[in-house]
């Protein structure tokens, strides 16, 4: 399943080469909090998918009864149901969810497979933040979510980087200097 992503992170790899390196007992901690972030993010996403599921079926009732009544007044309707975009967002978070907590064991371990999932987890976010781009400003999306979802996925990516020899039987380049 990595395998398809494997042309991405070569290409971050080597972007990521010129970029300064953490001190080495920063990436020393860092690898040994992600398996607790990863938990940690899991779980918070997992209970944020929940409250969007609920939140977005409370919000469908009201404008369900409010077009009903419209439609008994002889008003046409006009508050639109769930869209494409509430879907997708829901299918990302749990989706993420899962990948983050799945993580969380592999990376305790210190092997790749959880680095994998971690970087997994941060291209997803990455192609759910450049869809967003074509959602309405209103609503949060646009240029601006683009530009900060840009912004946190290198800084997101960079992190991973730092810390990907920690992992066992990552492909890494030599150890760079503290």
């Amino acid at each position: 399943m990595f395998e398809v992503l494997k042309p991405f992170e070569a290409w971050l790899q080597d972007v990521f080469k010129g970029f300064p390196h953490l001190p080495a007992n920063a990436r020393k901690s860092l690898a040994g909090f992600y398996p607790w972030l990863a938990l940690i993010a899991g779980v918070v996403q997992g209970l944020a998918a929940i409250s969007l599921w609920n939140l977005g079926h409370s919000v469908n009732r009201y404008a369900d009864y409010i077009n009903s009544l419209s439609n008994s007044l002889g008003v046409p309707s006009s508050v639109p149901s769930l869209g494409l975009f509430y879907w997708l967002a829901l299918l990302f978070l749990v989706v993420e969810a899962a990948i983050l907590l799945m993580a969380y064991q592999p990376l305790k371990a210190k092997k790749a497979e959880g680095w994998n999932w971690l970087f997994l987890a941060a291209a997803i976010n990455l192609g759910y933040g450049v869809a967003s781009v074509f959602v309405d400003t209103y609503y949060g999306g646009g240029a601006g979510s683009l530009v900060s979802t840009l912004i946190g996925s290198v800084i997101a990516f960079w992190l991973l980087f730092e810390v990907r020899s920690y992992y066992k039987g990552s492909p890494v380049p030599a150890e760079p200097a503290a």
